[in-house]
């Protein structure tokens, strides 16, 4: 089974390439793709056995997502209720089916693992592993239940932020880290420019990033860096669209935005947008976003209206910190209403408390176009524009804010992946 398998027999046919290359003394290139781990999620033995005595908990952010606390952003969602939260993480824990997937998806990666040591020795024994450049890179991520989630499409790490290493031992130095955002677009004029291949005349969508890689730094030279911004959407149904730079990450949505900061908080799991700090990345990254969104008509232009700024009048999604179980959205039940007498219920849930009447000074993107609440007159028949601007709407009361879309309870915006 070995000499058939995909992960073996496509490396085994790679190492054929080279050996026939490195026997003429010619260079090459070669890119073998190999496509585990992935679904249909099994491996050949005995990688198919190496996982099966470890246990899989759900991860730290799928257990806050689930409990809400903080809640996910409205670019995603789940079907859990809070209460559930409890017995769900149980039963993912306890799940036998899930056990099996993580078992084989960890064996999978094992045996890719040892290809990729297959192919580095085969360099060493042929004396022209100092003088190649080996690089490990991928497609996407699974989410595996961060953000109880268990597949891709969504700007999370887990699944948008991909392995890019890289082995030169003649031209690198080890260890090096590079935070530049670099993506697939940028692969090919950085790594002709590495060979020593010239391509000037030919025009590439990213950039030649080889200087800063090729820096003998092994922190990169702030004077080479490259600071810039890309950018990153889902399928033609997508909901969002995200700028990354640096240790940022913005995205815009039907719902309000969502800024991500790595630095302080590498699980993304808290939202920076409303803090004065961040005030001009944000504005920055949002005009490039704008500008891409449109050039390249990324699917969430098609989208009628778009919270370009948070709304004035927002409940939080989370877990209400003072009622453990219980959300904003549950507020206007009579049986729970009298929670809004409490300062800080109400703070918390200003919509559901009927406690906020106020339009947003920021813009919202309608039909394309960014407009403030001055402008929006017309348009008050569009639930998210009358939440938005709540006093020109004559909005206040009725309904004000209703900003379950999105969430739980909206089937059109669920997905089936949940963990």
């Amino acid at each position: 089974m070995e000499r058939n398998y995909a992960t073996d027999f496509l490396m085994d046919r790679g190492i054929e390439i080279i050996e026939n290359a490195t026997s003429q003394d010619l260079p090459f290139a070669i890119m073998i793709s190999i496509p585990d781990p992935h679904a249909p999620n099994i491996v050949r033995p005995p990688y198919d056995s190496m996982y099966t005595k470890f246990e899989y908990e759900v991860p730290f952010t799928g257990k806050v997502a689930l409990r809400k606390n903080p809640a996910l952003p409205g670019w995603t969602s789940i079907r859990v209720n809070i209460s559930d939260a409890a017995s769900v993480i149980q039963e993912l824990e306890e799940d036998r089916f899930r056990h099996r997937y993580f078992s084989n998806l960890y064996g999978m990666v094992k045996l890719v693992d040892e290809n990729v040591g297959k192919l580095l020795s085969y360099l060493e024994s042929r004396g022209v592993d100092k003088d190649t450049i080996v690089i490990f890179t991928s497609d996407h991520g699974d989410q595996m239940g961060e953000h109880a989630k268990k597949n891709k499409g969504r700007p999370y790490e887990a699944s948008a932020g991909v392995a890019m290493l890289m082995r030169w031992p003649n031209g690198l130095p080890k260890r090096k880290v590079i935070n530049t955002a670099y993506s697939s677009i940028d692969f090919a004029p950085t790594i002709l420019s590495m060979m020593g291949i010239q391509w000037s005349g030919i025009s590439f969508h990213g950039i030649d990033g080889s200087d800063e890689i090729l820096s003998r730094d092994t922190i990169s030279d702030p004077t080479i860096s490259k600071r810039q911004t890309r950018f990153i959407t889902d399928s033609a149904s997508s909901r969002w669209a995200t700028a990354v730079r640096d240790d940022y990450k913005l995205t815009i949505s039907k719902n309000e935005p969502w800024l991500f900061d790595l630095s302080v908080d590498p699980h993304e799991i808290y939202n920076f947008y409303d803090d004065v700090n961040y005030t001009s990345i944000i504005k920055e990254m949002q005009e490039e976003l704008y500008d891409t969104m449109f050039q390249h008509q990324f699917p969430l232009t098609d989208t009628g209206v778009i919270y370009w700024s948070k709304p004035a009048c927002w409940d939080s999604k989370n877990q209400i910190t003072t009622w453990k179980r219980r959300l904003c959205q549950e507020l206007t039940d009579p049986r729970y209403s009298p929670g809004c007498k409490w300062r800080k219920i109400y703070e918390q849930c200003p919509v559901a408390c009927s406690q906020c009447c106020e339009d947003s000074t920021g813009p919202i993107l309608v039909q394309g176009t960014l407009r403030t609440c001055s402008s929006l007159s017309d348009f008050c028949g569009n639930r998210r524009i009358s939440s938005f601007c709540p006093v020109t709407c004559n909005s206040c009361h009725g309904g004000l804010g209703d900003t379950s879309e999105g969430t739980d309870g909206n089937e059109s915006d669920q997905d089936d992946d949940d963990a």
